[in-house]
């Protein structure tokens, strides 16, 4: 990370020797919030060598513009992509998700991942959603919203807020240690959130969108912290 956002910069120069095989970076990240556009990202792919595979995990792809990201055909052996319906789609319990590459590049998974893991219910479930367009959007746009209106309320109560292109805010608190006391005196109070445990995002907390009554829950807890 670089400024709490991820270093596109640092993974190429991490990316130099002659033993790494993969880069993998979450675009937008998680959790920090941070996202690279399409040219930032293409930028990464021609910097890697042609046996080095960039691994993208998209599984907040939702909440950004299509125009933004690479497009869906923009797949090569060099490449695969990671989608969730996890996040904008709602569907966290039943554990399912998609990956896109060249035919050649995803054959070994099929030689390790276990059979029928994703069930008949999760499968349905998830091209019910594809196929909502109108309710994904309806997601993404009240997330939006939601988003602003939670980066506004944890700066009034002096936190730095990161930019976010995520379902969720991530704010700076102080220290390290400032960072796991406020989430223990927000779980006191009945409201979960969490708190990433490595430089320099060990400072921070993150904090998912919610309805608005959660978001009462929060502001009403953050007055009696």
């Amino acid at each position: 990370y670089h400024h709490f956002a991820v270093d596109v910069d640092g993974l190429i120069s991490a990316a130099q020797p002659a033993d790494v095989t993969a880069v993998y970076i979450a675009n937008p990240d998680n959790p920090s919030g941070s996202f690279r556009d399409v040219m930032e990202i293409s930028r990464l792919r021609s910097a890697l060598r042609e046996d080095q595979l960039l691994i993208l995990d998209e599984a907040y792809a939702d909440f950004v513009s299509p125009s933004e990201l690479l497009p869906l055909d923009c797949i090569d052996t060099g490449v695969v992509r990671l989608r969730t319906f996890s996040k904008a789609h709602g569907l966290a319990g039943l554990r399912v998700g998609y990956i896109m590459g060249e035919a050649a590049t995803l054959a070994p998974l099929n030689r390790v991942r276990g059979h029928f893991e994703v069930s008949s219910v999760a499968q349905v479930g998830a091209l019910a959603s594809l196929k909502d367009v109108q309710y994904l959007a309806s997601v993404v746009e009240r997330v939006d919203q939601g988003r602003e209106r939670l980066a506004t309320l944890l700066q009034n109560h002096g936190m730095d807020t990161l930019p976010s292109r995520t379902n969720f805010v991530t704010a700076r608190v102080g220290t390290r240690a400032d960072a796991e006391a406020f989430l223990n005196r927000l779980l006191l109070a009945g409201i979960f959130i969490r708190k990433p445990n490595y430089p320099p995002l060990d400072v921070c907390v993150r904090i998912t969108v919610g309805t608005p009554d959660d978001f009462l829950a929060l502001e009403n807890a953050l007055l009696n912290l």
